[in-house]
């Protein structure tokens, strides 16, 4: 029966694809056929066969010889591409400038993050129009102190680099006098290390080689922790403690991972009391412990690794966070004493709710906060160890995505005495904000808003938010933004999606995703994407349902459903 249900299913998918395509033709068809001007035929590379040995085998590259940058030949060619485009583009070029223009005309002045309090000062990213890269400064953090320190000038540090430049991360040391950092001169991943003093700009390191992003400072301030990649498959493998200021043949290797499976990375806890060791494979991650206070010492496990138990650690005060699923396929969020942080000794804060995937957390002295994932999106919680009740996060728009979670750990929640809670919202009417929600008066404070907000008028739209069941038991959940014009769909895939689409000129739009029912990692290997064949009948009654639904017909497709 469920054989039939599929070739039914998909029998009718395709039907109806057909028909909507038939039905589309003529519109489809006046508007796609643009006459384009005759060209030239494009530049084609010639073909050099080469033969190159890796892994064991030998495959034949015909383009090899385009690694070259200082070929004659390979710059030629590429001239030859260019000026083809050039040509090609030359017809449509009044749009493009149209399109720059109006990009330049919303492009904000300078860009800046919301100031971030960590170990007595101020911190904040800024860019300047026109500018490539941001710069880093700081402020103590007193009243009235406006006194400014340059941490970081990424231009300048880019500057005289032919290729391409990309910071990683950068961390200050605990006393607050250096900074370390690491780039990517090649885009090959390879990073290296430096290490400046902040009063005087000296360079104390000038780079440790083949390193990954990853630093962390010691107590002393003067043990620098930093990550090596592989040489030949670039797998972050060993930690090395580097003595700031010494010769790196002196460096000592603290840890190396010989399972080829798995990789490190290495965080500062935010109490900054504790180097994080994260021992990561597809299915299953280790976690291993150091006293910053403590650089020469040997590094603890929290709990030994079991394949398919992931976990992930943070400390506060004098207690161990732990976000795990174990025993919890949708994760819960467990406390362990600093003392004694082993698996047997893990209690639970934050239970696990089916079909609600706890994604993120961040833990404070007096409180912890945690991302949670649904079919309606991410939503912020937050938890109070005073008086242990919840604390409300509020939802300042309708439908949208709060997270506690930024794209920098520079730039949020790093302080562990906060009493702020740093959080982002953003969604189809509402251009990402971040507001700063205090936890003992509940009051709630913008801190940044999108530039988009300056031109975008929500008042023109408005949201739908519709539901379907498919025969292999999966949800999906689009969210229709209603205005007048062509229809796109958005965000396609199992597992939860969260994007937010700024629009103008009355388009439409649909945020759709597909998730499994009930548990949000049972029916997908976690950490890999997969579309089985049972599932095939969703993606079908997915794309039949957005054709039946669509917005030019919003009464035919109420009643249909209704």
């Amino acid at each position: 029966m469920q054989r039939f249900l599929g070739r039914r299913s998909f029998a009718l998918g395709l039907t109806a694809i057909c028909t909507y395509l038939a039905y589309g033709w003529k519109s489809g068809v006046a508007a796609a056929q643009v006459k384009m001007p005759s060209a030239p035929a494009p530049p084609i590379a010639p073909a050099v066969p080469k033969a190159v040995e890796k892994f064991g085998a030998i495959r034949i590259d015909p383009y090899d010889w385009l690694r070259d940058r200082e070929d004659p030949s390979v710059v030629s060619y590429l001239n030859a591409e260019n000026a083809y485009a050039n040509l090609i583009l030359k017809p449509i070029r009044p749009l493009l400038d149209e399109l720059t223009a109006e990009l330049q005309a919303r492009a904000t002045v300078g860009d800046a993050s919301v100031p971030t309090t960590c170990n007595g000062y101020l911190y904040q990213r800024r860019f300047v129009r026109g500018a490539q890269y941001p710069i880093v400064v700081r402020w103590k953090d007193i009243p009235e102190s406006s006194e400014e320190e340059l941490v970081l000038d990424v231009g300048a540090l880019a500057a005289g680099h032919r290729g391409q430049y990309n910071l990683g991360s950068w961390t200050v040391s605990s006393d607050s006098r250096r900074v370390a950092f690491t780039a990517d001169f090649n885009g090959d991943g390879q990073f290296r290390v430096f290490v400046r003093t902040l009063s005087t700009g000296k360079v104390d390191d000038q780079g440790i080689g083949g390193a990954a992003s990853n630093l962390v400072f010691g107590a002393d301030s003067e043990s620098l922790f930093y990550v090596r990649n592989d040489p030949i498959t670039l797998r972050a493998s060993q930690v090395w403690r580097h003595r700031v200021g010494s010769e790196t043949t002196t460096d000592v290797l603290v840890y190396e991972e010989e399972d080829p499976t798995f990789s490190v990375g290495l965080d500062l806890s935010k109490s900054r009391k504790f180097v994080l060791l994260s021992i990561e494979g597809e299915h299953t991650s280790e976690v291993r412990y150091l006293a910053t206070d403590r650089p020469n010492g040997d590094l603890k496990v929290i709990a030994p690794r079991r394949r398919g138990v992931i976990y992930e650690i943070d400390h506060a005060g004098d207690q161990f966070f732990i976000r795990t699923n174990l025993d919890a396929p949708d994760f819960r969020l467990m406390i362990a004493h600093e003392i004694n942080p082993d698996a047997p000794n893990w209690k639970e804060i934050v239970p696990q709710t089916e079909g609600h995937y706890l994604s993120h957390f961040e833990a404070f002295e007096t409180f912890v906060a945690v991302d949670v994932e649904d079919e309606a999106g991410t939503k912020a919680r937050a938890f109070n160890f005073v008086n242990v009740r919840e604390i409300t996060v509020p939802h300042p728009a309708g439908n949208g995505v709060a997270s506690i979670s930024f794209d920098s750990d520079n730039e949020a929640n790093v302080e562990p005495a906060a009493t702020v809670l740093r959080f982002r919202f953003s969604g189809p009417l509402q251009p990402e904000c971040v507001y700063d929600l205090d936890i003992t008066r509940g009051t709630l404070r913008l801190r940044k808003q999108d530039p988009a907000v300056r031109w975008f008028e929500p008042s023109k739209y408005a949201i739908d938010r519709l539901e379907a069941i498919a025969s292999d038991v999966t949800e999906n959940y689009p969210t229709r933004v209603r205005g007048s014009g062509q229809g796109f769909a958005y965000n396609f895939g199992r597992g939860i999606a969260a994007k937010a689409v700024y629009l103008r000129n009355a388009t439409r739009s649909r945020i759709s995703l597909l998730r499994p029912r009930g548990s949000l990692r049972k029916a997908m290997p976690i950490g890999r994407l997969c579309l089985r064949k049972a599932a095939v009948p969703a993606v079908l009654l997915w794309v039949c349902w957005l054709i039946c639904a669509r917005s030019f017909m919003p009464g035919w497709w109420r009643k249909c459903l209704s």
